[in-house]
């Protein structure tokens, strides 16, 4: 439980900062570029980020945009991909209607991590800023922020 809390915080801490990373071939990880190809044999368009402790791969497979996140030593740590909230299975799409009334989603991404997906939502109103991580059929604060 603590290793998963420690990774979904590294991910989210390093998803902020591919925004100031790198964004050429020549500095990303041969490693990751290996293990990559033998995990995304039919990816197209793939552009590659790195930053001092991830490296991320964003391509298309079929019609999505993925996002692909791997150590320095080439091990697929977590993907991620945007999606719609009617993407969300239907339980989490009653919740989050029944649970936040009066909020609109601003963002809302699926995060693979070992074979276990969550999501993470992020909701507004007039007042906050919430980002929900989903836990079984419920949804958890994750952070919030005042207006």
């Amino acid at each position: 439980m603590k290793k998963s809390i420690l990774i979904w915080t590294v991910l989210l801490i390093s998803a902020t900062s591919f925004s100031f990373a790198n964004t050429t071939n020549d500095d990303s990880n041969a490693n990751a570029k290996t293990s990559f190809k033998k995990d995304f044999e039919n990816a197209s368009d793939v552009k590659w980020e790195t930053t001092h402790t991830l490296i991320k791969a964003i391509f298309k497979l079929g019609d999505k945009i993925i996002n692909a996140y791997y150590s320095k030593e080439g091990n697929l740590v977590a993907m991620t991909r945007n999606i719609l909230s009617t993407d969300l299975p239907i339980t989490k799409q009653i919740s989050l209607a029944k649970d936040y009334k009066g909020y609109w989603i601003t963002d809302l991404f699926e995060m693979s991590i070992n074979n276990e997906t969550s999501y993470y939502v992020t909701i507004e109103n007039a007042d906050y800023k919430l980002t929900l991580k989903s836990e079984g059929n419920d949804w958890n604060e994750y952070k919030k922020e005042s207006k």
